[in-house]
């Protein structure tokens, strides 16, 4: 397996347990081959997933992006949905995630046509 996209999906799925038992070893692993295949949007993000495992961090990156979401930072726009769409640091909200997923693709961003958004 050597797409950048795909290894993420797995790394993703590994650390939530996503149709697999939660293995997060195994997860950073597939992140980290991610980051080395050249998966731009996972260099931003992969320090956010070596933290989230404690509630306050996670509380703390939610504030954080959603601050930046208000001045259009675009890829906060996107944390804020999947952040809202999955329950970290916030509690699980779907309609508010595919508000902000929507705002984000308006922006005009690619991410929303591959398929890491889980809304697609």
């Amino acid at each position: 397996m050597n797409n950048s996209n795909r290894m993420y999906q797995v790394a993703h799925c590994c650390y939530l347990g996503i149709g697999v038992e939660i293995d997060k070893h195994k997860a950073f692993t597939y992140y980290l081959k991610s980051v080395k295949a050249g998966n731009a949007a996972m260099k931003s993000q992969f320090t956010n997933y070596l933290n989230w495992d404690l509630p306050d961090r996670m509380k703390q990156a939610f504030s954080h992006y959603q601050k930046l979401a208000k001045i259009n930072n675009s890829n906060r726009i996107y944390q804020v949905a999947h952040c809202c769409y999955l329950g970290i640091g916030v509690k699980i909200d779907k309609h508010k995630a595919f508000t902000y997923y929507l705002r984000f693709a308006k922006a005009g961003n690619a991410v929303m046509e591959s398929s890491n958004s889980p809304i697609i």
